[in-house]
């Protein structure tokens, strides 16, 4: 009986060995950037909600302190008056190594958030895709089928660049079907 466990355990962990050793990432690609989602990067951090303060569509490149801080305060509402509890309100970011995208979706209903997908960085400019988070809501046919405002934003901390930067984002309509990638912005330092 306890062989019949040592042999079991050991098959089932060979059998996980090998899938996984098999086992690819699918991407969502074109004919200019990888196969595999295995030579994409991800932002090295993330913010993304539905309640920015921006109230208009725009996508922002943030390279220094003074450009973080203003688009932070717009964006948050909130005037860090530099005294407790206050003081730490804007993160800080060095930006010698790193700068910021942004993308702010504006009025709009049951999104909450845009997303990063990849970043792939080519000769010619660094490639960020983005999705928007969105949910379904359900509510009586005589009002707005309970649908809930939102602003959606994603911001994106990734390696600082000297090329441009292009955001593409996901216009796929059916939940199933394959990523269809928009170019929405080129973003270049100023």
């Amino acid at each position: 009986m306890k062989q019949m466990r040592i042999v079991g355990a050991l098959s089932l962990s060979l059998a996980l060995a090998a899938v996984l050793a098999f086992a690819q990432p699918q991407a969502k690609s074109d004919n200019h950037l990888p196969a595999t989602r295995a030579h994409a990067a991800m932002p090295v951090l993330q913010w993304s909600g539905y309640d920015s303060k921006i109230a208009d569509r725009r996508y922002l490149l943030v390279t220094t302190p003074d450009q973080w801080k203003a688009l932070w305060i717009e964006h948050t509402g909130i005037t860090p008056t530099f005294a407790p509890p206050e003081r730490h309100t804007i993160p800080i970011i060095d930006f010698t190594r790193f700068c910021v995208v942004a993308a702010f979706d504006g009025s709009g209903i049951n999104t909450d958030g845009l997303v990063a997908d990849s970043i792939v960085t080519s000769d010619r400019d660094v490639r960020l895709r983005f999705t928007t988070s969105s949910f379904q809501t359900m509510g009586r046919a005589s009002d707005d089928g309970g649908a809930i405002t939102s602003k959606s934003f994603g911001i994106w901390i990734i390696e600082r660049t000297t090329k441009p930067i292009v955001l593409e984002r996901d216009a796929t309509r059916v939940k199933d079907d394959p990523a269809s990638w928009t170019q929405v912005a080129t973003l270049t330092a100023k």
